[in-house]
């Protein structure tokens, strides 16, 4: 007699990888926009002859340009790493706005944000990326 064990496994996993992809997917479909990852609060340093002077808080969003389900599941479960990312190359770069004290140069943050998503995905796969919210937080 078999023991149904192995179908059993396969699936659970099927149905998992269900979960995992179908609210993206539903999401692009209703919306028929681009699936977009969100990064809230990211807190990016800014820092000035080699010394943190200071942390802006960026909300920022990511369109993919990916069409294909699976792929776009993908780089959902990137995310962590690129925001990850994002935060060890601000430590690397100036991103104050020359004359203002909290300013944040957005098309540099961008162009950071690019670089740090070709490390993990195609950067061909994101479209654009929008700037949501900017706060300073205080001088350190």
């Amino acid at each position: 007699m078999k023991k149904p064990f192995g179908f059993l496994i396969v699936l659970v996993a099927v149905i998992a990888n269900f979960l995992v992809i179908t609210p993206h997917a539903l999401a692009a479909e209703k919306e028929k926009s681009p699936p977009v990852i969100k990064f809230d609060g990211l807190a990016v340093p800014i820092i000035e002859d080699g010394i943190l002077t200071q942390y802006i808080l960026v909300r920022f969003n990511v369109e993919v340009s990916s069409s294909d389900t699976a792929r776009t599941a993908f780089i959902f479960r990137q995310a962590p790493y690129i925001r990850d990312a994002v935060v060890r190359s601000a430590y690397k770069t100036n991103l104050r706005l020359a004359g203002q004290a909290n300013g944040l140069d957005q098309d540099k943050f961008r162009a950071m944000v690019r670089q740090s998503w070709a490390q993990f995905v195609s950067i061909k796969e994101i479209k654009r990326v929008v700037i949501v919210e900017v706060r300073p937080g205080p001088r350190l």
